[in-house]
């Protein structure tokens, strides 16, 4: 029913806004007012759409995770602010945790460490990654339940190439996906279910009346 996302609507700071499909009213759901302020970025929804994480920058501290209720009520400080700079938290698929990557800078903007980072929803439990240490993360997203997807690139090589790469959560195994001249990031994962050519509990896909068309002349049942 609703997309989240964030704009500065107001002219004044990043705040996230969502709007409805079926009405296409926007509603304001975090209240930045000024850009000193700080900014809300990176909202996502948890998979029963009550919930959404996002990271909300503070005046001289980096950003950090909030939740809020899909309203924008409730809104809750989830780690505290700590100078650490934390970006691109996904929900699990299953809602049970909240994948994020954080990152710690020196005076002079050096990285002083890389990580990504399993929060546990409920449990408050807490997963380091055993990602390499040269590694600086841009973009992740999940693969399913128990793979997640990194762009990511070796912060101390000359190239400082952004890849791609899957990272199985059962082995800790790291598989690079992409290898192009340029940047690999924003990747998003689809679930192989959707190409069916008429899935299940879905009305057939226009594919699958072409499809059908073109065998027969006429299309035929669902399927």
């Amino acid at each position: 029913r609703s997309i989240a996302f964030v704009g500065d609507r107001d002219h004044n700071a990043w705040n996230i806004y969502t709007v409805d499909l079926l009405t296409d009213n926007v509603t304001r759901l975090t209240d930045n007012k000024e850009l000193e302020d700080g900014g809300a970025h990176s909202p996502h929804f948890s998979p029963d759409g009550k919930h959404i994480v996002y990271t909300q920058s503070t005046p001289r501290m980096w950003r950090t995770l909030h939740t809020m209720r899909a309203n924008g009520t409730g809104r809750n400080e989830l780690i505290p602010s700590d100078g650490i700079f934390r970006f691109s938290p996904r929900w699990s698929p299953d809602g049970s945790e909240i994948l994020y990557g954080e990152g710690a800078y020196g005076p002079n903007l050096e990285i002083l460490s890389d990580r990504i980072i399993l929060y546990g929803w409920g449990n408050r439990s807490r997963r380091v990654l055993k990602t390499p240490r040269n590694w600086l993360s841009h973009t992740l997203s999940w693969a399913g339940t128990s793979t997640v997807l990194i762009a990511a690139e070796e912060h101390d090589s000359p190239d400082r190439q952004i890849d791609i790469y899957r990272y199985d959560l059962g082995t800790d195994t790291i598989t690079n996906l992409t290898n192009s001249p340029g940047h690999d990031y924003g990747q998003d994962w689809i679930r192989d279910s959707i190409y069916d050519v008429s899935p299940a509990s879905k009305i057939a896909t226009l594919w699958g009346a072409l499809k059908k068309n073109h065998r027969t002349g006429t299309p035929k049942g669902n399927r």
